[in-house]
């Protein structure tokens, strides 16, 4: 899919990479750089403030994996299972994510930076407090994921399933909603200055009206 207008999402840098050690794993302030992860696994490793620069994982378990105050830049995620990770308060700068299961993941307080995820789910994941800045999520599965207080400025949201998502007290100057799922979004009233299309309208009816108070009774009920 095309990237919207106003997102221009820069991809990751990735040439000329060595298999990474067999069973290598993070280590805190652990630093990778230039390599390729392949089947590896992560399943809950705890490691703080890790710098992956150039890398690309591909069918890697990241399950449970805590990596808080990570650094990633110019990396590729494939295929690979990282539900319920913690990247809380992490940096991702020039990442793809595809077609990799992120249920619960934890990225409240991270910065990112063009940032792609296509085919993702995505369910009840924590975004809170982010900063968002050229994010792409195409054909992603989002739904009771909270995005309060995140900067969602120049975020672009194609295909995605967002039923009961909270955007309470977020910005979301251009964010662009076109083409997405809008069902029983909480926090409605903070989605001054997003990009909807008309259709999007009738679904996001109850949630509106709810956000400013109004009472729908039909006919003659009470």
């Amino acid at each position: 899919m095309a990237q919207r207008r106003g997102t221009a999402v820069r991809p990751p840098t990735l040439t000329a990479l060595e298999p990474a050690g067999h069973g290598a794993v993070p280590v805190d302030e652990g630093r990778y750089e230039q390599v390729r992860f392949d089947r590896a696994d992560w399943r809950g490793v705890e490691a703080a403030h890790v710098e992956i620069d150039a890398v690309a994982f591909e069918d890697v378990d990241l399950t449970a994996a805590r990596l808080p105050s990570a650094r990633l830049t110019d990396v590729r995620l494939t295929s690979s299972d990282a539900t319920n990770a913690d990247l809380d308060h992490g940096t991702l700068l020039r990442v793809e994510i595809e077609r990799t299961k992120l249920l619960g993941v934890d990225c409240a307080g991270a910065f990112l930076t063009d940032v792609r995820f296509v085919d993702c789910k995505l369910t009840l994941a924590s975004f809170r407090f982010a900063r968002l800045r050229r994010v792409e999520f195409v054909d992603c599965d989002l739904r009771q994921a909270t995005f309060q207080g995140c900067d969602l400025r120049r975020t672009a949201f194609a295909g995605c399933e967002l039923g009961e998502v909270e955007f309470s007290h977020s910005t979301h100057e251009t964010t662009d909603l076109r083409g997405s799922r809008l069902i029983d979004l909480r926090g409605v009233d903070a989605l001054r200055g997003a990009i909807v299309d008309s259709a999007q309208l009738v679904d996001l009816a109850p949630s509106l009206a709810a956000g400013v108070g109004l009472r729908v009774v039909d006919g003659g009920e009470g």
